[in-house]
């Protein structure tokens, strides 16, 4: 999806170029015409002195200017500035439009007409012409003045204008972007403490931020402590039910040691098995309670102490075996996981393993192709490669003599890789000839 910083950082700028074109227009639009009234007014003012200067107009005479009442700029040719006086058939021109003519309209007494049209050397005029009665002679009168200095000066202006607008413009969205990363950075923070949440480092997040996402942060808090509570409260029952059944299992237990010894020898072995059956699968859905699984919030854990711990626990455990541990972790190595998972799921694997070595077990852990390797061997007996896909079923065993148990510690072992999204597979020990547990785990 789109980022929200460059949708708002895309749809601000396209506000403020627009801003900038409609201003730009609307300045070189009011400079004109504030150019072209100045002119206007020029041009009226010409054309009142000029109607003063003309002389004789009764009767037929022809039509003149008296001498020094006009402008010098009127007798230069192509100066820009031009005037032509109309009266019936007679025409008077100013010098300076030389041998070229203004097109005027035809005119009501009194009625003037300001208008823009080509005139000498391709300039453009901004042209008054007027209709007026002096003496009894019908006059029409205009004035013109070039604009093109007036049009370069406006083209400079809108380059000047371009240039200084174009700079302001980008020093704006230079601002609106700093302004939008200041805005921002709540976000970003609260981003960084979600990883910290993440890596285990924070419990839940902290709530001083912004009104906007106040609301936000309060729902991830609370949601992080119904989840706690739900799996607080789930573990608790579980706990509470095993430990309810616990007082019938015992008395079933109880009346089946005093069961008269004539009684059937099959009834009393099929009862006890399922008696067995039963505090098997309690045992097991009790340990499945005490897992975690994958979360989000998991601290990431050395795994070397772990395995330090574990193995000074079955050393004594099989101090009679005198069995020599070879644990080669490097203490570089963690998992983002529950620490009493870890415990559950190595426990059990290295329990297994030194319950079937003859005198050797290793463990090995590498991180390699971005995914974390641990492996136990040992140097027992094995495990045929048929019975091997079943180890992780509850109750099977590889051996159903000689050692106690239920059958349950790999496939606890395989319910604590799965939470993980990770993956187990057995073979045999290359090297000790014995069973090989591979646990294998993403990093990410």
């Amino acid at each position: 999806m789109q980022s929200i910083q460059q949708h708002i950082n895309l749809r601000l700028g396209l506000a403020l170029l627009l801003v900038y074109i409609l201003f730009g227009l609307g300045a070189s639009y009011s400079f004109r015409l504030l150019t072209e009234h100045y002119i206007g007014t020029r041009l009226e003012h010409d054309a009142q002195g000029l109607l003063v200067a003309l002389t004789h107009p009764a009767g037929d005479g022809d039509l003149r200017l008296r001498p020094g009442r006009v402008s010098p700029i009127y007798d230069r040719v192509f100066s820009g500035h031009y005037y032509q006086v109309e009266s019936g058939q007679e025409v008077l021109r100013s010098r300076s439009l030389w041998d070229q003519a203004l097109r005027l309209p035809a005119l009501a007494v009194g009625e003037t007409r300001v208008l823009r049209q080509t005139g000498p050397e391709e300039q453009l005029l901004l042209v008054r012409v007027r209709r007026y009665i002096k003496q009894d002679r019908d006059l029409l009168l205009a004035v013109a003045e070039d604009l093109t200095p007036i049009r370069d000066n406006v083209r400079r202006l809108q380059v000047i204008y371009g240039l200084l607008g174009l700079a302001v413009l980008i020093g704006l969205l230079g601002y609106q972007r700093r302004a939008l990363r200041q805005g921002f950075a709540p976000v970003a923070h609260t981003c960084r403490e979600l990883e910290r949440l993440q890596q285990g480092e924070l419990a839940r997040l902290g709530e001083a931020v912004p009104r906007e996402l106040h609301p936000l942060v309060q729902q991830i808090n609370r949601l992080l402590e119904v989840l706690q509570g739900r799996l607080a409260r789930s573990r608790n029952a579980l706990g509470n039910l095993a430990h309810a059944l616990k007082t019938p299992l015992t008395r079933l237990q109880q009346e089946l040691d005093h069961l008269p010894q004539d009684a059937d020898p099959q009834t009393r072995e099929r009862l006890q098995q399922q008696l067995d059956q039963i505090r098997a699968l309690m045992e097991r859905e009790l340990r499945r309670a005490r897992l975690a699984g994958r979360s989000d919030s998991a601290a990431r854990l050395a795994l070397r102490p772990v395995f330090d711990g574990l193995t000074g626990v079955v050393r004594q455990v099989y101090a009679d075996k005198a069995l020599r541990i070879e644990c080669d972790v490097p203490a570089t190595l963690a998992l983002q996981a529950d620490e009493q998972d870890l415990m559950e799921l190595f426990g059990n694997l290295l329990d297994n393993a030194c319950k079937w070595a003859r005198g050797r077990v290793r463990v090995r852990a590498v991180q390699q192709d971005g995914r974390l390797r641990i492996r136990i061997e040992d140097d027992g007996p094995g495990v045929e490669p048929e019975r091997r896909a079943h180890l992780h079923e509850r109750g099977v065993r590889a051996d159903e003599q000689g050692v106690a148990g239920h059958g349950l510690g790999l496939a606890i072992a395989a319910d604590v890789v799965e939470l993980y999204g990770g993956s187990m597979r057995f073979g045999e020990s290359a090297e000790l000839g014995g069973f090989r547990v591979e646990v294998e785990f993403p990093q990410a």
